[in-house]
């Protein structure tokens, strides 16, 4: 396995043949099939790790993870999410019982699915102005009205993104770079470049907020906006929406620079684009720069940014905060 990029807290890998993830004192190492090491990381400063393709880890690091608790997430090599080894959540079951409480109000849950799904267009109404489109999404008023319904407030989010990607495709804003071609949103599986990127970083964002949250001792899996799934985290996917239009950008900004190449991805027999060893190499160290140095709202960072909004849920919850205001990108 090879290291591809430490950033300031996430270590990412790609899985390399015949080598394993193990421990050397409170490091965690990577071994040769020799048993050589070949890098290693200090577990102190590491808050979680994200592994792409197959891997074998020892017992030890499992146990390494859960005394400094690093979550480990598991992406296969298509760039899908596999599973997360999560550890003990606080101690605050208080806060979790408000989650619960909140989740089960048939209210609350609507005002809040409906800020997930205002503060989502918002920013990427932010996208299109700085990609220099003429059209926009209807913007939602600040608060919810009381003739929405919860599936009312989702089929309004899915009317807003099927929009803004007939924006993206109709506009043409991707430019200057032969090798990409927008054909619209396809995921599950991505056919094309542009939708393996989208789909790529989006996985790594959701593994990213899934982290958050569970330092802040609320459940990954019971969201307001989705519903639950068996192994869905629900939370985590309503906080991605808000920042899915960063993350669009940074994937039109790449593109654009011509920054990936057509050898940055490969397509397997089926049809299926996915990043190559090569665009691995590409992509993490913008990624890691973009999400974690890159400023937005309050000179903030990305991971800045998602770390006070779950906190700012959190409070809502408990009764600390009155009102849920979470990122919005005004700097364009």
């Amino acid at each position: 396995m090879t290291l591809l990029t430490e950033g300031k807290s996430t270590v990412y890998y790609r899985a390399r043949f015949d080598d394993t993830l193990s421990v050397s004192g409170q490091n965690f190492a990577i071994r040769t099939k020799a048993g050589d090491i070949r890098e290693k990381f200090p577990a102190l400063s590491t808050r979680d790790i994200v592994i792409f393709g197959d891997v074998t880890l020892t017992n030890k690091v499992l146990s390494l993870a859960r005394t400094n608790h690093v979550p480990i997430h598991f992406i296969d090599g298509k760039g899908r999410f596999v599973a997360s080894v999560l550890y003990d959540y606080t101690k605050n079951v208080f806060l979790r019982h408000a989650q619960f409480k909140w989740h089960d109000d048939k209210e609350k849950r609507r005002e809040m699915a409906y800020t997930f799904v205002r503060g989502k267009i918002i920013n990427q109404n932010r996208v299109l102005k700085k990609m220099r489109a003429t059209q926009r999404l209807n913007t939602l008023p600040d608060n919810v009205s009381q003739n929405l319904s919860l599936d009312t407030i989702r089929g309004m989010e899915g009317t807003a993104a099927r929009q803004y990607f007939r924006i993206w495709r109709d506009a043409s804003l991707v430019k200057n770079n032969a090798d990409f071609v927008f054909p619209g949103r396809i995921k599950h599986p991505a056919t094309d470049p542009l939708n393996a990127l989208l789909s790529f970083c989006y996985t790594l964002a959701h593994a990213e907020l899934v982290t958050h949250i569970m330092i802040v001792g609320l459940d990954p899996y019971v969201g307001f906006l989705h519903d639950q799934k068996y192994g869905h985290a629900a939370l985590a996917s309503d906080f991605l929406e808000i920042y899915r239009g960063p993350i669009e950008y940074f994937v039109l900004r790449s593109v654009n620079r011509r920054e990936f190449t057509q050898k940055d991805f490969t397509t397997d027999d089926g049809g299926v684009v996915s990043l190559s060893r090569h665009g691995y190499g590409t992509f993490f160290p913008k990624w890691s720069r973009f999400i974690r140095y890159d400023h937005f709202a309050e000179n903030r960072t990305l991971v800045a940014l998602m770390e006070r909004d779950v906190r700012q849920l959190a409070q809502i919850l408990i009764g600390d905060r009155d009102t849920f205001k979470p990122f919005e990108w005004k700097r364009v």
